[in-house]
């Protein structure tokens, strides 16, 4: 078996030789979990995504049992996290307004071309 911390190049990879057999290379359990304990480590969680953490905090928190408010899942995120994810999805919703003029600026030259008096359209 093939084992590697992450995807990351830099992480080597670690071979691991099972054998096929039902045999038990380890006396008993706690050796093994010292094995693993050596050759296996946890990957640590960097965090919610911004957008994730206003989420959970404006959408999810206020319909959770009261004693689940203080764990971090729910927590208030910053003003700066909150600043940066409200800035972003005015860009979004900005963008959306203008992908949606052009589309229907197409649409409409389109009809107008093959609806309308024959001559170009002069949108």
């Amino acid at each position: 078996m093939i084992l590697r911390q992450s995807n990351l190049a830099e992480h080597p990879k670690t071979v691991h030789k099972l054998r096929n057999t039902k045999t038990w290379k380890f006396q008993n359990f706690r050796e093994f979990v010292e094995y693993s304990g050596n050759m296996l480590r946890p990957v640590r969680c960097l965090g919610l995504n911004p957008y994730k953490a206003v989420e959970m905090w404006k959408n999810y928190r206020p319909n959770v049992p009261d004693e689940y408010h203080s764990n971090w899942l729910y927590s208030e995120p910053s003003a700066e996290v909150k600043g940066k994810v409200k800035d972003e999805k005015g860009d979004r919703s900005e963008f959306r307004v203008a992908l949606k003029a052009k589309k229907y600026a197409d649409e409409e030259r389109v009809e107008y071309e093959a609806f309308g008096d024959g001559k170009e359209a002069g949108l």
